[in-house]
């Protein structure tokens, strides 16, 4: 037993720890186990191996101004799946700190260049620092772990402690699955393959240490050479060596890429209910794999037993060396998790070979302050409105009494200007209102804390500004409202080119019923003339901050993605260029666009960007078209406005997909403008340069549908992608250019009432057809019900039929087909239509609002 070592082992040990503190660092060779010989964790260290492998002791105090008399001696081993250690502690009478530690270095951090200080050249959606695993036990097996500057980091282990005369021993049994945290390197996110023969350790007992924080001079290693984080969380600043390592690192390689991720690996808050965690799984383990994917809480004990759920998704991964294709080697992954309680949830993501069982990787994440509700304003900020509504929001899971109590403060002050009390309805809703009109301009919040939810209140932030020609604003419905009216984009990608050069074309394009276009591919300055030219023919741009010419888009092209980039290179920039554009051009403009088709990764660009905007220039909101549907929720505080891409694809297409995504989009970014970009282009093909063969532009019929499903879902806006896109469509793509200019026209016509307040006294009901879907305005003295077939069946004879009309209040026998020169017969609010292959008909029928007699 260790207990009993031979004095040889021990002088052994004690020698090479001397010779560290004046040289070269000490070492310890890892024990290589078998089933003959792996260890039973029961802490009583009897086993083979532990009477094998080599011993290590003199611990240092942490001082490093002696070694004590009676150290603590570590044995290491480990076999294919796991890292075992074994610790002999002396046990003195007292009460002093008897707390074994175990901090390990898998990847080497501490001899990188930057030591353990932050890494400004990695990756700005990967962690800055350093990956250094502390596991820690006493005497009672009383267990923690975590990873420097997460506290919160608990991934599986265990361990058993044993008590004897004078001393006590401990287990520590590690799966290599919970130090598998790869993370890509610059330029090709291509992780090293980083797991050698050695590894960064160091051990501690109590105040004392194997090494300590001594350089080879034994002088006490300046702070300023390391992240002070470090030393913080009480983690060494000084690490020897563990050799001998056999473990293939390969089937463990696989890189997570995490939703709302920061440096500190915190996922950013939620709301009770279905809290939706999406992450990018890459294969690097050089084969095809099927995996499942896990989410599980980590319950108070540091498991995940007991967790209220264990959500898994499975996917089928190639691998990026298997010149499979693009997207072969990854998946996006989606997990929906069922939290009811409030406040941080510690969850367990874990990759699991799907055939075998087998544990390949443990990521431990935070869901930071899950809220037990929203709010929403009537407005994104407030000018010269006389009063502020403010409609909160809880899911039906949350235990609440009847009332929330509403404290208005000027951020960031403790005094309480205003408090209201609001009642929840039999929707889990509950609406106040705050008095605008005596408000100094400036940023407030307002903290809702809900009745028997005391320990969990959430906070909406409000905003009041100087009025400003030129500013645009949104509703909780999601209506863009510019100068205090309502506006309704619609416009092209790739456009502007052809809007500057040919006075004509502008002309056309403003009469057809276009009011945007987005601005891109230009310097400030180019943005600022653009801008002003445009806006005399009521045109108004959506301004790409990623294409601020080459000053940002630099770093894309050349795959510069470092937290160095973002800091020093980007943000400057982009802020230079916000500050320019908005003294210049301000009253011209429509929104920002921050970013194309952000990745789970890029949510510290786009939140960065958006941060920088609202400082700058809090008059237009951010417009953020997403690619991907699953980051809608994850988005959701990093944008105002969110345009779910739209592409079919032709022939053959789903055309229903822009539609069924705007519903998404609105109902997993409550509050927010949805404006969806529409296809009006034929796919590349980029080993020709031409397009591809067998494919075509939507026809007639394919683009009014995507339009108007998406309308009939709340769409607020609509952007086509795009105008130049192997060359001018007026003359590439002639037949796509008339739709889409006889579409521009019908829109307009309907804009006011599209962007109508929404209708709760008359409602539409059809006959039940798969594929029919229908929704019903009100706009003055008219009703206009718009129905798309969103399905490749034609539909006869569908009914319609008006509910909760009163007697006499609908002044017609017939509704008017718009845009069709035809009629539909009305009886008794009811009237029958044929929807031939993705139709859309648009009906109006007067009413009036006075009661009869």
């Amino acid at each position: 037993m260790m207990n009993k070592l031979s004095s040889l082992s021990l002088l052994v040990a004690l020698s090479t720890t001397l010779l560290a503190q004046d040289g070269e660092l000490p070492s310890i060779k890892a024990f290589q186990v078998d089933g003959a010989t792996k260890p039973l964790i029961d802490g009583s260290l009897s086993d083979v191996c532990w009477e094998q492998a080599e011993v290590t002791a003199g611990f240092w105090t942490a001082d490093g101004s002696r070694q004590v008399e009676r150290s603590a001696r570590v044995q290491i081993a480990y076999d294919d799946e796991h890292v075992y250690i074994a610790m002999w502690c002396p046990l003195d009478d007292g009460d002093g700190n008897h707390l074994a530690q175990v901090v390990l270095d898998p990847m080497l951090e501490h001899q990188r260049e930057f030591g353990l200080a932050e890494d400004f050249t990695k990756r700005f959606y990967t962690r800055r620092n350093p990956c250094l695993f502390r596991f820690a036990v006493d005497p009672d097996n009383r267990r923690k772990s975590d990873l420097v500057g997460a506290p919160w980091y608990r991934v599986p282990w265990r361990s058993a402690t044993y008590r004897g005369n004078g001393y006590w021993t401990a287990e520590l049994v590690i799966p290599v699955a919970s130090l598998a945290y790869f993370e890509p390197i610059a330029p090709k996110d291509h992780p090293e393959i980083v797991w050698t023969d050695k590894w960064g350790v160091n051990f501690g007992y109590g105040e004392t240490r194997w090494i300590a924080n001594l350089n080879e001079k034994k002088q006490t290693i300046p702070l300023r050479k390391y992240n002070p984080l470090v030393n913080q969380a009480g983690y060494p600043l000084r690490y020897g060596l563990a050799t001998g390592f056999a473990i293939d690192p390969t089937p463990h390689r696989w890189l997570y890429g995490l939703d709302s991720i920061t440096e500190d690996q915190r996922i950013g808050s939620r709301v009770i209910g279905d809290v939706q965690v999406v992450l990018t799984v890459s294969n690097f383990t050089e084969k095809q794999r099927r995996i499942l994917v896990r989410a599980e809480q980590v319950m108070g004990d540091g498991t995940t037993n007991g967790s209220p759920y264990t959500i898994a998704v499975e996917h089928e991964i190639g691998n990026q060396g298997e010149n499979t294709g693009y997207g072969h080697y990854w998946r996006h992954s989606s997990l929906k998790l069922p939290v009811t309680t409030p406040g941080p949830h510690p969850t367990l993501i874990s990759i699991i070979d799907a055939d075998t069982g087998a544990v390949l990787s443990h990521r431990a994440i935070l869901i930071d302050a899950v809220q037990v509700g929203y709010g929403l304003w009537d407005r994104s900020y407030y000018m010269q409105e006389p009063k502020a509504q403010l409609t909160l929001y809880t899911d039906a899971v949350v235990e609440r009494g009847k009332t929330v109590q509403c404290d208005l403060r000027l951020r960031g002050d403790d005094e309480i200007l205003h408090r209201v009390i609001g009642v929840w309805d039999n929707q889990n809703r509950a609406r106040v209102w705050f008095d605008m009109e005596s408000l100094p301009h400036g940023d407030y919040v307002v903290t809702a804390t809900v009745k028997g939810q005391p320990f969990h209140p959430f906070h909406v932030p409000l905003r009041k500004v100087p009025p400003k020609p030129g500013a645009v604003q949104y509703t909780d419905r999601g209506v863009l409202l510019r100068d205090g009216k309502p506006f309704f984009p619609i416009g092209y990608y790739y456009v502007k080119n052809h809007l500057r050069s040919d006075p004509e074309f502008r002309t056309q394009y403003a009469e057809a019923g276009f009011t945007s276009y987005i601005l891109e591919w230009m310097g400030p300055a180019g943005y600022v003339e653009t801008s002003k030219t445009m806006s005399e023919h009521g045109l108004y741009p959506i301004i790409s901050m990623q294409k601020f010419g080459y000053e940002v888009t630099q770093y894309d092209d050349r795959g510069e993605y470092s937290w160095d980039s973002l800091l020093h290179g980007r943000f400057p920039m982009v802020r230079r260029a916000v500050h320019m554009v908005t003294n210049m051009a301000s009253e011209h403009i429509l929104l920002w666009y921050s970013r194309d088709e952000p990745n789970e990764n890029m949510y510290n660009m786009v939140k960065g960007y958006q941060k920088i905007v609202r400082e700058i220039d809090p008059y237009h909101p951010i417009y953020v078209p997403l690619a991907t549907p699953s980051l809608f929720p994850v988005y959701r505080d990093a944008i105002d406005i969110a345009g779910p891409y739209c592409y079919p694809n032709f022939p053959g297409g789903d055309v229903s997909i822009g539609g069924e995504r705007v519903a998404k989009a609105k109902r997993e970014m409550p509050g927010r403008p949805v404006m969806p970009v529409v296809q009006t282009f034929v796919p590349i093909d980029y080993s020709t340069g031409n397009p591809t063969a067998g494919m075509r532009q939507p026809n007639r019929a394919e683009l009014r549908c995507m339009v108007f499903h998406s309308i009939v879902n709340g769409a607020t806006g609509i952007i086509y992608f795009s105008y130049f896109h192997g060359g001018n469509q007026e003359e590439v793509y002639p037949e796509t250019w008339a739709n889409s200019v006889e579409l521009a026209g019908h829109v307009r016509a309907l804009a006011p009432v599209i962007l109508s307040e929404p209708q709760t006294d008359f409602s539409i009901e059809t006959d039940g057809r798969e594929g029919i879907q229908a929704r019903l305005f009100k706009h003055e003295d008219s009703l206009y019900i718009i129905a798309v077939n969103h399905e490749e069946p034609p539909q006869h004879g569908v009914t319609f039929t008006l509910r909760t009309v009163p007697d006499g209040m609908l002044q017609t026998q017939a509704a008017q087909v718009m845009f069709e020169e035809r009629q539909a017969q009305v009886t008794e609010g009811s009237w029958s239509d044929d929807f031939e292959t993705y139709a859309v008909h648009v009906y109006k029928l007067d009413v009036t609002t006075k009661k009869p007699h």
